[in-house]
């Protein structure tokens, strides 16, 4: 019902939706105070008191982190169309370390083709002479350094005295730029004040852990776990002077970075921590909601959480420093309020694992955390919780998903909680690369979900337990009434758990690359074979090593082809291939052949000109900007 009611916004007028997301917003943020009132004071177990604190400091913590959500959503400004000044000498970073060269190789193309004139450094910790290579043969410089202390922040500050760009672009070695990147964003510069321009990571690996339903329909196609920070928290920030650095896909001014000293290295989060330096420093940032580039995501639960809990540590990190946002000197309090309310995140997952097992305590026990657990609660909780879903859900713009968003934040919760606890008991940390290639340590993904099995054990055994006391019929029935209310918020539970395991153990890891879903028209000849004639087709899948297609007939496996592609904008591209496979479909009630080749022989022009193809053409945007309502006049 919330979802078609935030379909039914979206065909209002843009001035008229706006106001009522607000309005819902505001409404939600008085409600919830009173709720909060309410609990405290009127509905608390005071002889249980050890279970009904944290369950309201939870609540009350929920609430909080939503009136940062509505500080920061308010508005969400649209991006800004400036032309790009004339003349500009602009370097383009990647840093990369221990990355595929095929993967390096993608973006290094991507570089060399922005269509801004630059120049293109490829700065590797790896110290790799098949990167050295590499760069040679494309024709970019390459820079490394035999320290490789202080992990990506020295890399780049390294790279900061071999080069002179006074605009520095970044990128990572697995973000393929797209050919109008620097064009959309050097325009920003006009302010002398501003530092940096950041830019949305958008991930062409639909299949990834963080993507949900990426084979359904055209929206799902859309929605990744950082969806809504890059498509609407992120662009707030930007009327707030708040965005910050994301570690890639940005350009920054060399001389604001020199002028705090380089990038920030006292942490494993050197983007974020960076971006408070110069905030402190009088410098401003700016968001761009476009996107510009084609990344792609951790592929497995086990990668994705390593990135996760970086990200965590090193926000600790931050919180122990003197450049903690609360009381660090020079920003201003809406910049405060800001980072306070993208660090405080990590906390959220002590309010997830109070809200998951306060219900099972419940059901084990029958203490209850409230004085008052049936038809009042009801009253006062249902407003509560339906008017909360609706405000998240239209400040959301289309990118808030509840279900998606609580296994999400379920799936990270052991990791965040661990790391949360060096804010008190701090320990040296190593940077580590996020490992981001397929075909990785399917046992090491799925020990990851251990946690999440043995939560929903615990609390499918809860709702056993109850429900044999019910049935024995030794509750008063005020006592059957509650149990039955926890119940249905335990099931409630189960069902967010149950999803967030069914994401983890449901993947499949078969293929070494992401293959696209591209459609392009092909040629393929039969070599070997005497009076075959070549026949055409279109692709229903590429990637830089093979395709398939549709045949009206099988191909025998290990049989050598010649594929001819043609590629809008390009040259047709020739390979020699092996077929892998070829399975029996029906395509319209017809019978055919899925047909999946493997390529052998590609010369190294047209292998790059598939790159080019796959990563800016095919990989170009799946997820559009925020669907920005204008602010009200």
């Amino acid at each position: 019902m919330i979802g078609r009611f935030a379909g039914w916004m979206r065909n209002l007028r843009p001035h008229e939706g706006e106001i009522i997301a607000r309005q819902v917003g505001v409404a939600f943020a008085v409600f919830g105070g009173y709720y909060l009132l309410w609990r405290a004071g009127w509905s608390l177990n005071t002889n249980a008191l050890w279970l009904a604190v944290p369950l309201l400091v939870a609540e009350a913590l929920a609430y909080a982190d939503f009136l940062m959500f509505l500080f920061m959503a308010w508005r969400v400004p649209p991006p800004r169309k400036l032309p790009a000044p004339p003349g500009l000498k602009v370097d383009v970073y990647i840093a990369t370390y221990n990355e595929s060269l095929e993967l390096l190789r993608s973006t290094v193309l991507g570089a060399l083709n922005l269509r801004y004139p630059h120049e293109t450094y490829v700065l590797d910790d790896g110290c790799r002479a098949s990167v050295a290579k590499l760069a040679s043969q494309l024709g970019v410089r390459y820079i490394a350094r035999k320290d490789r202390s202080h992990a990506k922040a020295g890399n780049i500050n390294h790279a900061l005295t071999q080069t002179s760009g006074e605009y520095i672009a970044v990128f990572d070695a697995d973000h393929v730029p797209h050919p109008q990147f620097l064009e959309r964003l050097l325009g920003y510069f006009e302010d002398p004040r501003l530092a940096l321009v950041q830019t949305p990571q958008t991930f062409y690996n639909l299949d990834s852990i963080q993507h949900s339903g990426a084979r359904g329909g055209e929206m799902e196609q859309r929605w990744h776990e950082q969806a809504l920070f890059y498509h609407v928290i992120q662009p707030g920030k930007g009327r707030l002077n708040s965005v910050f650095w994301c570690g890639s896909n940005a350009v920054l001014r060399r001389s604001a970075l020199e002028s705090i000293g380089g990038c920030a290295t006292a942490t494993v989060t050197e983007d974020i921590h960076t971006t408070i330096k110069l905030h402190a420093a009088g410098w401003r940032t700016a968001y761009h909601d476009e996107t510009l580039s084609s990344g792609i995501a951790p592929d497995d639960l086990d990668a994705f959480l390593t990135q996760r809990r970086r990200w965590a540590q090193g926000t600790m990190q931050i919180l122990r420093s003197r450049d903690n946002p609360l009381w660090a000197r020079g920003l201003t309090l809406q910049q405060r309020i800001s980072y306070w309310a993208s660090m405080s995140t990590y906390f959220s997952s002590f309010q997830k694992l109070v809200l998951m097992t306060t219900p099972i305590v419940v059901l084990a026990t029958g203490i209850l955390p409230m004085d008052t657990f049936g038809w009042n609660f009801l009253l006062h909780f249902g407003p509560y919780f339906v008017l909360g879903q609706l405000a998240n859900s239209l400040l959301g713009r289309g990118h808030a998903r509840y279900f998606d968003t609580e296994r999400f934040n379920l799936l990270k919760a052991f990791a965040f909680v661990r790391a949360s606890l060096g804010l008190f008991v701090p320990r040296k940390l190593g940077f580590q690369v996020t490992r981001k290639t397929q075909l990785t340590e399917r046992t090491k993904e799925l020990l990851g979900a251990v946690p999440h099995v043995l939560l929903l054990c615990v609390t499918l055994s809860s709702l056993g337990w109850a429900a044999s006391r019910i049935y024995a019929g030794a509750l008063t029935p005020a006592q059957e009434f509650a149990l039955e209310l926890t119940a249905v918020w335990a099931v409630y539970n189960a069902g967010i758990i149950a999803l967030a395991v069914r994401g983890v153990v449901a993947r499949s890891h078969r293929r070494k690359q992401y293959r696209f879903e591209a459609r392009a028209p092909i040629a393929v000849t039969q070599i070997g074979v005497p009076g075959t004639a070549p026949f055409e087709a279109s692709t229903l899948d590429i990637t830089l090593d093979g395709l398939s297609f549709h045949h009206e007939r099988p191909l025998p496996a290990g049989q050598p082809v010649r594929v001819a592609i043609r590629v809008p904008g390009a040259r047709e591209l020739a390979a020699t291939a092996i077929v892998m496979n070829s399975h029996a479909v029906e395509i319209a009630g017809m019978p055919a052949h899925r047909v999946g080749v493997w390529f052998v022989e590609m010369t190294d022009a047209d292998h790059d000109a598939l790159s080019l193809y796959l990563f800016s053409d095919v990989a170009m945007p799946h997820i559009e900007p925020a669907q920005a309502l204008p602010r009200a006049a």
